[in-house]
Order: C-alpha cells, then structure tokens, then sequence
C-alpha cells in the first residue's frame, strides 16, 4: 500500500474530535501546531513509520502539507462538523 492510501486509511478512520483538532492545528498553524500533529500521528505504527522515513524538513512539510488536504476533504465530507462550525 502507498504512503498516501496509508494516510487517507487512517484519516478516514479517525473520530470526529481527531479530526476536529487535527484540522484546527493544521489550519491554524501557530507555535507548536505542526509538533502537536506530528505527536499525534506517531502514535499509529504505520503512519510513525512514513514520518521516520523522511530525509529533509521539506520531505516532512510534503507530507503536513498532504496530510492536511486529506484532512480538509474528510472535514468537508463529514456534514456533522461542517454544521458543528457554524
């Protein structure tokens, strides 16, 4: 399986608050927003393991930046928190 069909498995499988406070930190990203994510995403084996492969800093801003836009399109297929922003 790609890195990418990993990362959209597991964003696919978080609950509604992880994904609430994973788009927040991503949107927002103020002191320690980015650190906070990347915390919270080592905790699953098999995403740690594609965030431990990279090189660069750029190598790990491609995969947040990916990372977010898979979150902002779950955000948006989820209508029960696009209404909850409101």
């Amino acid at each position: 399986m790609s890195e990418k069909n990993i990362l959209r498995e597991y964003i696919s499988n978080l609950p509604d608050e992880d994904i609430k406070f994973l788009e927040g930190r991503l949107n927002q990203r103020l002191s320690g927003d980015i650190a906070e994510v990347l915390n919270f995403m080592e905790r699953t084996s098999k995403v740690d393991s594609i965030l431990s492969k990279t090189r660069t800093a750029d190598d790990l801003y491609d995969i947040v930046d990916s990372v977010h836009s898979m979150i902002e399109e779950e955000y948006q297929n989820r209508p029960r928190l696009v209404e909850y922003s409101r």
